[in-house]
């Protein structure tokens, strides 16, 4: 955005801070006299900012317009680089996780799990608390999905669960074959007089209830029919 300094109504410094306000990422030109510079003082230290004086040539004012132009260019790849990258961590944390649980599933002397490396794999469970596992099962399951896919899959069968359940609980989503999952969910806090049989039961009963709404969110926003054994 290109914007002069003294202006009727609104100053281009108030401009400028809505600017920032509303879009951090925008680029601003200030045109300005010589008399100017004191009230530049406190925006002078934005990056995103250029100044050029009214006595410019055309030539002047438009090279910045293009360096500004340049600069988001350079952003936006950057931040597509950075999301890649991303992409590729999680993919590499997702199957390291798969591994870990897979292993702790199989119980073989080999693939006992610590619990140091359940938080180095940011897996939220505690490995000697008790916990439930739900079956979870995407009806009409695509087996011909690519790695991308599932990702994106296990994301929105995620969300929905972070939105429901209850507070007091974490919670791990294991994906074995075929459209089968395990969800692990683990109260966060255990007090030696709640694990009674029939605090438990109330647990499972908010479980339950919480996984019907699951059921539903998953349904009307990504069109992914779920069901759950519990």
């Amino acid at each position: 955005m290109m914007t002069d300094i003294k202006m009727p109504g609104m100053s281009g410094i108030e401009l400028f801070k809505q600017i920032k306000e509303n879009w951090p990422k925008c680029r601003v030109i200030f045109l300005t006299g010589y008399r100017n510079f004191d009230s530049l003082y406190e925006i002078s230290g934005h990056k995103d900012v250029r100044f050029l004086l009214k006595s410019e040539a055309d030539s002047v004012l438009v090279a910045a317009v293009g360096e500004a132009f340049e600069e988001i260019n350079k952003m936006i790849l950057s931040e597509s680089q950075q999301m890649e990258e991303r992409s590729e961590i999680e993919k590499a944390q997702m199957i390291l996780r798969n591994n870990a649980v897979k292993g702790w599933m199989k119980r073989t002397p080999a693939a006992v799990i610590k619990q140091k490396k359940l938080d180095r794999l940011q897996i939220p469970i505690e490995v000697d608390s008790p916990l439930f596992i739900f079956l979870l099962h995407i009806d009409h399951f695509d087996k011909n999905i690519d790695f991308e896919e599932e990702i994106h899959r296990e994301k929105l069968l995620c969300e929905p669960i972070k939105e429901f359940l209850p507070p007091r609980f974490s919670f791990y989503l294991y994906y074995d074959t075929n459209g089968y999952y395990l969800l692990y969910l683990q109260p966060n806090k255990f007090i030696e007089n709640s694990l009674s049989a029939r605090k438990w039961k109330s647990l499972y009963n908010n479980l339950a209830g919480a996984m019907e709404y699951v059921q539903e969110k998953n349904l009307m926003l990504s069109s992914l029919s779920v069901s759950f054994v519990i």
